[in-house]
């Protein structure tokens, strides 16, 4: 498993039990990976089902629509971003290997979610509820 994914599982609140479970997780992973490899506005809820090996349908049993899967995946990264704030405010930045180690976790998450960070004025332009999400 590649170092981003086990951040990613790292910070699930815990690993999918059910079946349905598991395939919403799935979708939600492939989708990150599909939308740092092509940008928000090439990646399909199709393309993600067909990277998945999935039907179309399926992506569309869990979530209404690729608005709702950027929703989702916009609460996750605030979860990392929380997560990873509590435990550098816990462990300080009193010494240079405090303040690397915190670059560290910076730089993995903003790996992990590039395609957020890179492709942030298309998420806003064309996800009207991450947009009010935002500003709330």
């Amino acid at each position: 498993m590649a170092k981003a994914d086990a951040i990613t599982k790292d910070t699930q609140s815990a690993e999918p039990e059910s079946k349905g479970e598991r395939t919403r997780a799935l979708i939600l992973e492939t989708a990150r990976q599909c939308l740092n490899e092509h940008g928000v506005n090439t990646v399909p809820c199709r393309t993600i089902a067909k990277a998945a090996g999935l039907a179309p349908g399926n992506i569309y049993y869990y979530f209404n629509n690729m608005e709702e899967i950027l929703w989702t995946l916009n609460v996750e990264i605030g979860r990392q971003g929380e997560k990873s704030i509590r435990e550098m405010a816990h462990e300080g930045f009193d010494d240079a290997r405090a303040r690397r180690k915190a670059a560290i976790r910076w730089l993995d998450i903003v790996w992990t979610w590039r395609y957020a960070f890179l492709d942030l004025s298309a998420i806003m332009r064309g996800a009207d509820s991450i947009r009010r999400g935002m500003q709330t």
